[in-house]
């Protein structure tokens, strides 16, 4: 599920929310261009999921600049898993088998309205990244070290066991 988080955020150009990423991969388009859910449980655990999280919005006190209070991670992964009556065997339905519950993944982050959090993930695949091209400069300069070395080596006839150039132990 993840991956196809990231490759709808890649498609929509935004974060998508836990909730997009259920409906897009429980529904399937029919030939007159419509969707419906493959399934009457993706149906009910979609709508009482919408169902209780508005309930828990509404009934969340405003905050002190009047804005409603923010969703945080354990709150939609404890309304998820109410929702769903909990983990069966280690596992909850409408997510993968990796994300455990009680345990908020990057795919409910999108259900916040917190940005810093989308905005510490993003800033921390960029330095993923940036870290990987830098391992692989590293590792192409020292390719070419180790090449240069062997050059001067073969050239000046040391073998780097005995550490003897040309027969003599001298400097």
């Amino acid at each position: 599920m993840e991956t196809h988080r990231r490759r709808m955020e890649k498609e929509k150009g935004r974060f998508v929310t836990y909730a997009e990423v259920f409906e897009d991969k429980h529904m399937k388009k029919k030939k007159d261009g419509t969707k419906e859910w493959v399934e009457p449980r993706a149906t009910r655990t979609y709508e009482a999921y919408q169902k209780r999280l508005k309930e828990w919005r509404q009934s969340q006190p405003d905050s002190e600049d009047g804005s409603s209070t923010q969703v945080s991670l354990n709150d939609v992964a404890s309304i998820w898993t109410h929702v769903v009556g909990g983990a069966k065997k280690g596992r909850t339905y409408g997510l993968e088998s990796q994300y455990s519950v009680g345990c908020p993944t990057t795919l409910l982050s999108g259900e916040t309205s917190n940005s810093q959090d989308h905005k510490e993930v993003e800033a921390l695949r960029k330095e993923v990244e940036e870290l990987k091209e830098e391992r692989n400069e590293d590792r192409a300069n020292f390719n070419k070290l180790q090449s240069l070395v062997e050059k001067l080596m073969s050239m000046h006839q040391v073998d780097p066991l005995n550490d003897e150039r040309d027969g003599d132990n001298e400097f």
